[in-house]
């Protein structure tokens, strides 16, 4: 009786364990508003990692929940500044935006 509950606690643990992996953790939560020459390009609960924006931008409104790194070269390359969670920076001409995980 005992080996039959033990294993079925540990076939609950297994089966809520796989369920819990296979949800990737949000990395921000909330909007990340990258803007040049008033045109807005929002990122709504950015994932984990290195975004590159074609257009580029010069200002950044961080309405998330987490810093990002905003970067002058595209691949988050060149020059670095961080931008805090829930304010607004004037970045220069950027062309990536990393957000950690």
């Amino acid at each position: 009786m005992r080996l039959t509950t033990r294993l079925g606690i540990a076939t609950a643990a297994a089966c809520a364990a796989a369920l819990f992996a296979g949800t990737p953790a949000q990395a921000a939560t909330g909007d990340l508003v990258l803007r040049r020459q008033g045109i807005d390009t929002v990122i709504t609960d950015p994932g984990a990692g290195c975004m590159n924006v074609s257009q580029g931008f010069s200002e950044v409104v961080n309405h998330t929940d987490t810093w990002v790194t905003v970067y002058s070269g595209f691949g988050c390359a060149g020059f670095g500044r961080v931008v805090d969670s829930g304010s607004t920076s004037q970045v220069g001409d950027a062309r990536s935006v990393r957000i950690p995980s």
